[in-house]
């Protein structure tokens, strides 16, 4: 499957001007020519980042969809979330199954209010904590829950007209490893993804808030088209144009969107690269264009 994705988005690309989802975007979108750049020489450190990219994207849906299944279950348990003093929730992937903890402030820290899992898509084994008897966040998702309130405070719009971001949290990979805590712009739209307003801020071990990465800070999105029965999807141009590598970003949007991206890095020599949720790889291509702004 990974395979067919990737040779599916490179023959969509390889034509010297790119396939867009509508003609109201080919209008609009701004194509100059670049050189053609040879493959990339994969170096060891080239396939780290790779492969960090393909599970920190894979990681970032999982607990995207975790977040949204545990949700709807905790609303149907919670009548008044606010009054219970849900501030947030954190997300622990273990095994096959991801625990959500929705949490309220409590004291210095933070106490679970509700808790389930996700596995096979629903949720399972929920629980509901009163006032007075609610189990105090500890490890890595008082961690979590810490670096999400840290983080909140920074000033980063969203975009899409959403009001706040979707804030996914990566639980640390050990103790002195910082908490990655992404703010997604929110999908307003069943038929568009925000490309753009997406940032990855790194909370250290001691609390305190590092350098904020705009992963795509442009407000763009990718359209898409409707599919006929049986119809391959196209992939969907993405500008990378400050990036050597396609990042853990597009993983995600790949699995947010259900569609494969054709990837375009670098500015001075154009490289076009295959996403999915299975992997990443460089596309063969013909004369290099730059999908600007997409």
């Amino acid at each position: 499957m990974r395979m067919f994705l990737l040779l599916a988005a490179a023959a969509a690309v390889a034509a010297p001007a790119f396939a867009r989802q509508d003609e109201s975007a080919a209008q609009k979108a701004q194509v100059t020519a670049a050189p053609a750049a040879p493959p990339l020489q994969l170096t060891a450190a080239h396939r780290a980042s790779i492969a960090e990219a393909i599970r920190r994207g894979r990681l970032i849906a999982a607990i995207d969809r975790a977040g949204a299944v545990t949700t709807r279950d905790m609303l149907a348990r919670v009548a008044d979330p606010a009054a219970a003093g849900i501030v947030g929730w954190v997300a622990e992937p273990e095994g096959n199954a991801v625990t959500v903890t929705y949490y309220a402030r409590e004291g210095d820290g933070y106490a679970a209010v509700y808790r389930s899992q996700m596995l096979g898509g629903r949720a399972v084994s929920p629980e509901v904590f009163e006032a007075g008897s609610r189990p105090a966040l500890t490890g890595n998702a008082a961690r979590m829950a810490a670096a999400r309130s840290a983080v909140g405070d920074l000033q980063q719009t969203p975009c899409g007209g959403g009001g706040d971001f979707n804030t996914i949290i990566l639980p640390p990979e050990s103790a002195a490893a910082p908490v990655l805590v992404y703010r997604i712009s929110p999908r307003m739209a069943a038929e568009a993804v925000p490309a753009g307003g997406h940032y990855r801020t790194e909370v250290a071990a001691d609390g305190s808030v590092g350098d904020t990465v705009a992963l795509a800070g442009e407000c763009t999105e990718l359209r898409l088209a409707p599919l006929a029965a049986g119809q391959r999807p196209r992939p969907l141009v993405v500008n990378a144009r400050d990036a050597e590598l396609p990042g853990e970003l597009h993983v995600f949007l790949s699995l947010w969107s259900g569609r494969p991206l054709a990837v375009a890095t670098g500015t001075d020599a154009v490289r076009m690269w295959g996403v999915t949720g299975e992997g990443i790889g460089e596309l063969a291509q013909g004369p290099n264009t730059h999908p600007v702004g997409r």
